[in-house]
């Protein structure tokens, strides 16, 4: 037996501390070189870059194949049309490959705002980690190089299509994170790699930063990622609802505690109802986005196959639009309530006080091994630029 006096004991801990700190410093690093990127890009007036949009155009390498993204958009939006009525045609759309058909349908598009329920029709971390398991499932596995350069180029694909937007970009390149670690068999902490992910984004195009759809998607996702188990464990009840309804129920709650601060900022207004209303329906989402998905490839065969997988795509997407639709006559969806950038800075910090305070002498959340991206579809805002066009009305 090895005896250590009280001085070894310190002595060990302080090598501990010394060693934590070494490894965050990459990371730190990292941290410096964006708020250096942000900085030069902003030219020092910060408030001016919230306004600019120039560097949020869409990418080179994607504007050489734009041609031909936009013709798998454009037959799509066909098939779509062809064999299912409005809304259920624009929101499939919406949920598989992130068409934004609801310009046209502006009184569905206020209910889908009203009931917290917009973020549905956008591509998410979700629709990214169902391409690399599917892809994952017809390869055999990602051990392969050959195969992995597949799933990634797939992904990066399906990301282009989609519109390559902040959202998609972040969940594209945490998807990709998780699988390169499934290649080299190591596991990542979900926390770190988002943000990772960000600073990335951040680093390079700096304009990101001040995108709306990005901060809600970043919100959102660390929301979920820090707070679902608090969620779980201090909501009783929750326990007692039908598996169906309890891990969305969760989701959303742990997801609004970041974002409606930043709803209400811009936009104010906060849903009351879109808790209840995310619970009841996102269970439809996986199973409307998997048909759809289905749907969609299967532009080849027959009109018989076609109405068939049509149909089966149709049901959640009616009980979806049907839900909404109930919820959004009731008269009580939102409450007006605008916080100011005061108020909205605060609020943070005092998030982030607690949380320091419960986790220093803890492991810190989302330390548990690999990425379950699932929870990126549960949004619960609004995670397309697009939706500027509803601030600018707001604010004038």
């Amino acid at each position: 037996m090895v005896f250590r006096t009280p001085l070894d004991v310190e002595a060990s801990a302080v090598k501990r501390s010394l060693h934590g700190y070494r490894s965050h410093l990459p990371l730190i690093f990292f941290i410096f070189l964006c708020v250096v990127r942000v900085f030069s890009y902003c030219e020092g007036d910060f408030n001016s870059c919230t306004e600019r949009t120039d560097g949020l155009e869409m990418p080179s390498f994607i504007r050489a194949i734009d041609p031909f993204l936009e013709e798998i958009r454009h037959k799509s939006v066909e098939r779509a049309q062809k064999y299912l009525p409005s809304p259920h045609s624009d929101l499939l759309l919406g949920m598989v490959i992130g068409i934004d058909n609801f310009r046209k349908l502006p009184f569905f598009k206020e209910m889908l705002i009203e009931t917290g329920t917009i973020h549905v029709v956008v591509v998410s971390g979700y629709n990214i980690s169902l391409v690399y398991s599917v892809v994952w499932a017809l390869l055999g596995s990602f051990y392969d190089r050959t195969k992995l350069g597949i799933g990634l180029v797939v992904a990066f694909l399906y990301a282009a299509i989609s519109g390559f937007e902040p959202p998609v970009v972040r969940s594209w390149i945490m998807g990709s994170i998780a699988y390169l670690g499934r290649h080299y068999g190591r596991s990542f902490p979900t926390l770190k790699v988002l943000m990772v992910s960000v600073l990335i984004m951040i680093l390079w195009r700096p304009a990101f930063l001040f995108s709306l759809s990005f901060q809600l998607s970043f919100s959102a996702t660390l929301s979920l990622i820090v707070f679902t188990s608090i969620v779980e464990k201090n909501l009783t009840f929750v326990s007692k609802l039908p598996e169906l309804f309890r891990e969305d129920l969760v989701s959303t709650i742990a997801a609004q505690i970041l974002v409606w601060p930043i709803l209400s900022y811009y936009f104010g207004r906060v849903s009351l109802i879109s808790i209840p209303v995310n619970a009841l329906v996102l269970w439809t989402v996986p199973i409307g986005t998997i048909l759809g998905g289905i749907f969609l490839i299967l532009f080849p065969v027959g009109e018989i196959v076609s109405r068939l997988v049509a149909f089966l795509a149709y049901v959640p997407l009616d009980l979806f639009v049907n839900i909404i639709r109930v919820f959004s006559f009731l008269g009580i969806s939102q409450l007006e309530f605008q916080i100011t950038l005061v108020q909205l800075c605060f609020y943070y910090g005092i998030i982030a006080a607690a949380l320091f305070l419960r986790y220093r002498k803890g492991s810190a959340p989302g330390s548990s091994s690999g990425i379950d991206d699932r929870f990126n579809d549960v949004q619960g805002a609004v995670d397309r630029d697009e939706n500027f066009d509803l601030i600018q009305e707001r604010k004038e």
